[in-house]
C-alpha cells in the first residue's frame, strides 16, 4: 500500500467504519484491520503530560493535556500525531503549526479520536474555537 493511499482511506473514512478497543487504546479500520491509530499511552509515563501553549489553554475551563496518537500499517509507523486534549478531556485537538492550520490528515485522525469521545460537531466546535484551519491542500 502506498502512503497516499494509506492517507485516502483515512479521510475518506466515516464513524462506522471504525471500531475503538478501550482495554489496548487502539482504533481499526473495519474494512483493512492492518490500519490502526494506536493511543501512544507510554509516551508521557515520566513526563510533564500539561501542555502550555497559549492557544491550548486560553479559551477552555481546564488545563490542557498533551497526547500522541500512532498511524499503523501492520507494525510499521506510517506516522506520529501530536496534539492536546482540552476542557477536561472533552476534546482531542491535533497540533497546529504557527499559523494555526492543521492538515486534512490530522482533521481526519481527530475526528476519529473525538468520534468516539462526543461528536464530529463538537470537534468542529472546538477547533473554530481557538480559530484552527484545516488546510485544503
Amino acid at each position: 500500500m502506498r502512503y497516499d493511499e494509506y492517507f485516502e482511506k483515512i479521510c475518506n473514512s466515516t464513524m462506522g467504519d471504525w471500531n475503538y478497543d478501550d482495554e489496548s487504546g487502539v482504533y481499526f479500520y473495519k474494512y483493512d484491520i492492518d490500519i490502526v491509530i494506536e493511543n501512544d499511552i507510554s509516551w508521557l509515563e515520566n513526563s510533564d503530560d500539561c501542555c502550555y501553549d497559549d492557544w491550548a489553554n486560553k479559551s477552555f475551563e481546564s488545563r490542557a493535556y498533551r497526547k500522541r496518537f500512532i498511524l499503523k500499517f501492520r507494525d510499521n509507523i506510517v506516522k506520529k500525531i501530536y496534539g492536546v486534549f482540552v476542557d477536561g478531556c472533552k476534546c482531542f485537538i491535533p497540533e497546529p503549526n504557527e499559523n494555526m492550520i492543521i492538515t486534512k490528515e490530522q482533521y481526519a485522525v481527530g475526528k476519529i479520536i473525538n468520534g468516539f469521545i462526543n461528536s464530529i460537531e463538537k470537534f468542529d466546535f472546538y477547533l473554530n474555537k481557538v480559530s484552527i484551519k484545516i488546510n485544503s491542500e
